[in-house]
């Protein structure tokens, strides 16, 4: 990805295309029972993965803020609100911020939960325990830290928070009558058959 200094992060290039096909052809083919959730810097790496497969969820991964040189060129990385658009316009699980931009904007958590996303904090700060309980009293939903074994709490797991949410955009019955036709045509009740094999 650009950065806003006019270099790039990398100097040869990957295929997104073929970089995200090979991703998926490796955990579909080892990832047997394991719960995964995707997540990537790269927007348009995002939509790719969840446009190719709907089994596993997708988290936007975003540092909030910033106009330091190495931060990226593309608004949707480099600013927390076009970040917050896209994953609703990409329709991905949710997104990922850092802890620091977090504690610094509170106030997006209530705009994050707003929108039916799942927030998730990655970052240095998450080490500290005091900030992994400041991060789950606001309402964040998963935090990315080391030595889990440490702090491990008692939350909702991501995968039953997406399915809450999927089940919950369901049709519902209208003065007591269920249309059948549209509950079976609704294209948000996921069921395991529907889970697609990437597109190679």
């Amino acid at each position: 990805m650009e950065q806003l200094d006019g270099t790039f992060e990398e100097i040869n290039f990957f295929d997104r295309n073929k970089y995200v096909d090979t991703i998926l052809r490796c955990v579909f083919q080892n990832a047997k029972s394991r719960r995964i959730v995707f997540s990537s810097f790269d927007p348009d790496t995002c939509v790719l993965l969840r446009l190719k497969q709907n089994k596993y969820p997708v988290l936007f991964l975003t540092t909030g803020e910033s106009l330091l040189p190495n931060d990226y060129s593309d608004p949707r990385a480099s600013k927390a609100s076009m970040g917050i658009s896209f994953v609703n316009f990409a329709d991905l699980l949710g997104i990922d911020i850092d802890s620091k931009f977090i504690l610094q904007h509170p106030e997006l958590i209530k705009d994050i939960k707003k929108s039916g996303q799942v927030l998730f904090c990655w970052g240095e700060d998450n080490n500290d325990s005091n900030v992994i309980n400041q991060l789950r009293q606001s309402g964040v939903d998963g935090i990315i830290y080391d030595r889990i074994d440490r702090f491990k709490g008692t939350k909702e797991n991501v995968f039953k928070i997406e399915k809450r949410l999927k089940d919950s955009t369901v049709l519902q019955p209208v003065d007591g009558e269920v249309n059948v036709d549209e509950m079976n045509n609704c294209s948000t009740s996921l069921s395991e058959s529907d889970f697609s094999e990437p597109n190679t």
